[in-house]
């Protein structure tokens, strides 16, 4: 029975201080409402005794209830009061203020411990994010997980990433999307960066950010710091100082990087966070499940293979979230094989994929389009509308109650939506179809009775496909395999391709008559003094990669050096491009040369998180311009290369008249590369869509920038350089 009864009298005498620490530690709010409570009670029970037994300061005077209530607040809130008190009161009010300053002290003492815990944990970045209903219903909600080099440059995109039509419904230009960032480091030092880029971009607005510490691979810390449920976009960045920056031997089939286990992790903490939306449980007012876009930081060989297979891995779970990859080195190495070819198209890049120009949109047929007698064309279309310049077709399938999806932007999550990039021009548009428009912003895009004539479809489409020339490659990383066979794959296969690297040529290389393998063990930088460049490289196309093995910083200063050595001060001959690979963004403003192009990877990386965490089908669109074997590409063309174009010395087209002779020649206008000089000393501006396609813009000198066809008859020309 001892033995029996033991644990329970231990069990009692633990009672009332298991009590108290419960209340300190997970409840203290009760604890605050007990200790006002005992206070109260505490007062009132002076009163009624002060009251009864005819107790006051005054020994000639009698109490009323109110006033023995206010003499008893004060004993018990105020030691002071003390020495008004005398005899049989005295020690009543002794006793009440003893008792009151315990229960005063305590609470007084509690209150600021809860206070300092909560400055704590704003400090710490542990507190949840403060969304309210209305911000919600106003602007979309994204959660940025991580911090690296792209974090700012992603800032800055999703601050420009709301339309311009929900400002203006919402009557407010100036709001920005709510935007919390939960990466694993102090909010001081997010903030503190932040700040330091703020004094030169102007779009690092701080109003609607918030940054918090916490764990993006644990699930509680996305439910309570981030509300994850809410959100309409998430954005999971690799960690820096991944194994992307060191090639390493070939790893084996099913190893990845740590920067892609850390994705991995991150992407079932997510998807385990929003397990309990099921369809069975979720309401119809219930936020749609996000779409998830995730940095994939692999070498070239395994990152379209990783990033595949997180996208197939992640494409039925319970959550119902739609995973979108970010390949960074594999859309590197397409854009360095097309720039090669280009130039300023990586500048146009850069245009389409940030929010703070010209963007893909998607947007409704016009009504005015719509005729009684059937579906309108696609040719019709792209003559009719203003605004912005159609490119193709988004084919929506409508759901159980015929509704289509919203044209605010490119809708995330939609299945089975099938893109049609510039269809046939006498193609009919289904109701459901959706345009996809190069355009400022959606909310502009209209449609008018336009006097000019739709494409002819029976004219040869003149799609040119330019020459590459002589290629000269400088250094070698993990995606110059990739890029020697989109070189080839973009040019006609005569082009030779010489090869300058402190490196044997490796297997997944294929030997050809038209690559040259030079081995340099001395360095780039010796084999550029031994040939007196430039002046050997004068009219081919040079390409600079950076180097895998070392750090961002090191490598950048190399290319740097590199293209200093290209341009010589004074020197008349030069290369006919030069494209430059970069791996910091804060590198491309060194660079001041005018023929070099500039391939930024942490750029690229940022731009396209940020854009597909808007609009997730942009990624087709991107791949489909971007692959060399997709048939539908961007090119930049001397007018003068357009049959029907005849621009005079000195005179001014209007980008309608070009637009429409470019129509007939097979192409689609998307702008023009306005050069002010044509020796090329001042930089040339890139314009896309026109803002007044009346007035008379286009010179002489000036380059188009279109979009061709590869599948139509191809016309081989030879851009303008």
């Amino acid at each position: 029975m001892e033995g029996r009864n033991e644990p329970r009298k231990q069990r009692r005498r633990a009672s009332v201080p298991d009590l108290i620490d419960q209340g300190l530690l997970k409840n203290p709010g009760r604890l605050v409402i007990a200790l006002c409570a005992a206070a109260i009670a505490v007062a009132l029970l002076a009163a009624t005794i002060f009251f009864v037994f005819d107790l006051g300061p005054d020994q000639h005077s009698r109490l009323s209830a109110r006033g023995a209530i206010w003499e008893a607040l004060q004993r018990t809130m105020d030691p002071g009061q003390l020495a008004n008190a005398h005899g049989a009161f005295g020690i009543a009010a002794l006793i009440t203020t003893l008792i009151g300053l315990l229960l005063v002290t305590t609470l007084i003492s509690l209150m600021n411990n809860q206070v300092q815990q909560r400055v704590d944990e704003v400090k710490r970045g542990r507190e949840p994010a403060r969304l309210s209903k209305r911000d919600l219903d106003r602007f979309p909600y994204y959660v940025v997980l991580g911090w690296s080099e792209v974090s700012l440059k992603v800032l800055s995109e999703l601050a420009q990433s709301t339309p311009t039509d929900m400002h203006s419904q919402n009557g407010d230009r100036s709001g920005v999307p709510l935007v919390t960032v939960m990466a694993q480091m102090s909010v001081q030092d997010m903030q503190a960066q932040v700040d330091a880029r703020r004094d030169h971009d102007h779009t690092m607005l701080p109003r609607h950010w918030q940054f918090r510490t916490g764990n993006p691979t644990d699930k509680r810390d996305l439910v309570r710091i981030c509300q994850i449920e809410k959100a309409t976009s998430v954005i999971v960045l690799a960690p820096e100082h991944s194994s992307i920056e060191v090639t390493g031997a070939p790893r084996g089939p099913d190893e990845v990087s740590d920067a892609t286990a850390h994705v991995i992790t991150t992407l079932t903490a997510i998807d385990a966070a929003l397990a309990n939306r099921t369809s069975q449980s979720a309401s119809a007012d219930d936020p749609a499940p996000p779409t998830v876009v995730v940095e994939v930081a692999e070498t070239a060989v395994h990152a379209a293979r990783v990033a595949q297979r997180i996208e197939s891995r992640f494409a039925d779970v319970v959550s119902g979230i739609k995973v979108v990859t970010v390949d960074g080195s594999s859309i590197m190495t397409r854009l360095t094989a097309q720039v090669s070819r280009q130039r300023d198209l990586a500048r146009i890049y850069d245009e389409l994929l940030d929010f703070s120009g010209c963007e893909f949109r998607q947007v409704s047929v016009p009504d005015a389009l719509k005729p009684s007698d059937g579906p309108v064309t696609f040719g019709a279309v792209v003559a009719a509308v203003t605004g912005g310049i159609v490119i193709g077709v988004i084919d929506h399938p409508s759901d159980e109650n015929g509704t289509t999806p919203g044209e605010s932007g490119l809708t995330p999550g939609e299945s089975g939506l099938k893109i049609d990039l510039w269809p046939s021009w006498d193609q009919k548009l289904s109701g459901n179809a959706k345009l996809i428009v190069v355009a400022d912003d959606a909310g502009s895009v209209t449609a008018t009775v336009s006097k000019q004539q739709p494409p002819k479809e029976s004219r040869e489409r003149s799609a040119p496909l330019s020459e590459v020339g002589d290629v000269v490659i400088l250094g070698w990383n993990h995606r110059a395999a990739s890029l020697v066979e989109m070189i080839r794959a973009g040019s006609s296969g005569s082009s030779p391709i010489h090869v300058v690297a402190p490196c044997l040529q490796p297997d997944d290389v294929a030997s050809g008559a038209d690559l040259m393998w030079e081995i340099r063990s001395d360095g780039i930088q010796q084999w550029i003094d031994e040939h007196g460049c430039p002046s050997e490289l004068h009219g081919k196309h040079v390409i600079v990669l950076g180097d895998d093995d070392v750090s961002a910083e090191v490598s950048d200063a190399m290319t740097l050096l590199t293209i200093q050595a290209l341009h010589p001060p004074g020197a008349t001959d030069r290369p006919n491009a030069v494209v430059a690979e970069l791996r910091k963004r804060s590198s491309r403003y060194l660079v001041k040369h005018l023929y070099t192009e500039l391939i930024v990877g942490d750029s690229l990386v940022a731009l396209m998180l940020a854009q597909y965490a808007v609009n997730p089908e942009v990624k087709e669109i991107v791949n489909e311009l971007a692959s060399p074997d997709s048939g539908v590409e961007i090119d930049v063309i001397k007018c003068g290369d357009v049959p029907g174009i005849d621009i005079s010395a000195g005179g001014k087209w209007t980008f309608r008249k070009v637009q429409e002779e470019v129509w007939n020649g097979g192409l689609i206008a998307l702008g023009y590369v306005h050069s002010p000089e044509p020796e090329g000393t001042v930089a040339a501006t890139v314009v896309l869509n026109p803002q007044d396609p009346d007035e008379p813009v286009v010179g002489f000198d000036d380059r188009l920038v279109v979009l061709v066809n590869r599948h139509e008859s191809p016309r081989r020309v030879t851009p303008g350089s």
